[in-house]
């Protein structure tokens, strides 16, 4: 519940109009599988969101997993066998492979707060996987891991993680949660709120900058 009252804030005051309930449960269920149900969410990063030079943004290190081919995984290993370690690999060419501290692909976006880090999780979907974010409007979660695989948000097998989407999804759906009955913020929640969409646009202009600049 203390979830779904976060990103319903986050989208009232990032988008400024009421978000479908459906809407939200897609974003849940992506964040609850991204984190094992919030267990190993990392400094409220709602969708393992990875941090690169440039982006602006505050950052952790941890360890995390990834389906890539098998050449890819051979050549991430071989630059750094001590932070990039091949776990197995598959009869259909490719393989999973295990990032560490301080390898770049181990590195994730951190934040202070729960409403923090929903800010940017919506702000990040929105500007960057476009397709995804209108799946999220239908409240369409099939049509919302589609889009999040064709353009690249994660590398595990669509079926499984579509599976695990839609599950997780229908779950959610059944729980009692009243959209008339959500959180009134006071004014100081407000103002902290608004200075946090302020930061999270800054950042990810600063971000687009240091985008455009690598493939000038």
């Amino acid at each position: 519940i203390d979830v779904f009252n976060g990103l319903w804030i986050a989208w009232l005051h990032l988008f400024n109009s009421t978000p479908k309930k459906e809407s939200l449960l897609c974003l849940m269920a992506q964040s609850a599988f991204e984190t094992g149900r919030w267990k190993a969410i990392h400094c409220y990063n709602f969708g393992n969101i990875k941090s690169k030079d440039g982006d602006n943004f505050d950052y952790t290190f941890y360890a995390c997993n990834e389906l890539m081919p098998t050449k890819m995984a051979q050549d991430y290993a071989a630059k750094s066998p001590s932070t990039a370690k091949i776990t197995s690999i598959r009869n259909d060419g490719k393989a999973w492979i295990w990032f560490y501290p301080d390898h770049p692909a181990s590195r994730f976006r951190a934040f202070n707060s729960l409403n923090e880090g929903a800010i940017d999780y919506l702000n990040f979907l929105q500007l960057k996987y476009k397709k995804a974010w209108t799946a999220v409007l239908n409240g369409d979660i099939v049509n919302f891991s589609r889009s999040l695989k064709s353009s690249g948000y994660y590398t595990a097998d669509e079926s499984v993680y579509t599976k695990g989407l839609k599950s997780i999804f229908d779950e959610f759906s059944k729980l009692p949660i009243n959209t008339d009955n959500l959180p009134i913020l006071t004014s100081n929640q407000i103002e902290q709120l608004q200075n946090s969409i302020t930061l999270t646009l800054q950042s990810s202009y600063a971000e687009n900058i240091a985008e455009i600049e690598e493939t000038a």
